[in-house]
């Protein structure tokens, strides 16, 4: 655990919450180590106009013989949509254009947390980038604001098809490194747990103890994907107080559609009190 990066990622959280991708293809762990979670005060100091710039490794995984992986191309795109949709937030990152390729079919072959402790960095955040034809399709950090690496692999299953990683699930998983919840977080739906059931309510009272913690996203009882074609959810139902949830479609830290991903990228800095 790189824990210089961890109180990093706990620094930026406090100063600044942005709106990020995340659908089922997100398979971060639920639970973390991580006790500063319930001390909600730290969450809710004043923001400051401080610029942080972090350090990134890019990895590709290849095939044995040196084949498949993404390309440099593909890899820069990464790099720039992570720029493009944290610099507003006074986040930014730096490379040093340097692709770690990582040549083994066996990681190829079977995408996940284990490529965690190859070819790792203390000093930076490990991304590593899967084929985009692979059998399994999504993303995963290493926790949420407890590490600093993560992992995304293969395309989206419905038009327009595109790449993983190169969309905003790079974003998404860089947000959980950089301690950012799901915003059902909370609900425990049996298939989508996210952590111990402590639901927001609508009118967002409990938000500094519930939910994903962050007083302006809207309480969301997990949309599960459950959008039209217009990014408009198709569910309903009420809180614990009886208030109807208004859940926000383009924050894309909810599980929602990959219509969300061609969508102009919409952040919002948190209204500290």
């Amino acid at each position: 655990m790189k824990q210089k990066l961890f109180f990093l990622a706990l620094t930026l959280f406090i100063i600044s919450n942005i709106k990020l991708f995340g659908q089922e293809l997100c398979q971060t762990p639920s639970q973390t180590n991580n006790e500063f979670l319930n001390k909600s005060a730290l969450l809710r100091t004043s923001s400051n106009d401080n610029s942080y710039c972090l350090k990134v490794y890019f990895h590709v995984i290849r095939r044995s013989n040196g084949t498949g992986g993404q390309s440099v191309s593909a890899v820069n795109q990464a790099f720039q949509i992570l720029n493009q949709d944290f610099n507003s937030h006074n986040i930014s990152f730096s490379w040093d254009n340097i692709i770690d390729y990582i040549d083994n079919t066996s990681y190829y072959d079977s995408p996940g947390a284990t490529i965690y402790s190859i070819n790792s960095h203390q000093d930076g955040i490990d991304i590593y980038l899967f084929d985009d034809d692979t059998d399994s399709s999504g993303g995963a950090a290493n926790g949420v604001g407890s590490s600093s690496e993560f992992y995304v692999t293969g395309s989206f299953n419905q038009p327009p098809f595109q790449s993983l990683s190169t969309s905003r699930v790079v974003s998404h998983e860089m947000g959980h490194v950089l301690f950012l919840w799901h915003t059902f977080r909370g609900t425990n739906f049996p298939q989508f747990e996210d952590g111990d059931f402590c639901p927001e309510l609508v009118d967002g009272s409990n938000s500094d103890i519930c939910g994903d913690y962050v007083e302006d996203t809207p309480a969301d009882p997990n949309m599960a994907f459950n959008i039209d074609s217009s990014c408009q959810w198709l569910g309903s139902g009420t809180g614990a107080n009886g208030d109807s949830y208004n859940p926000d479609e383009q924050n894309i830290m909810a599980y929602t559609n990959v219509c969300l991903i061609l969508r102009i990228f919409k952040v919002y800095e948190c209204e500290m009190p």
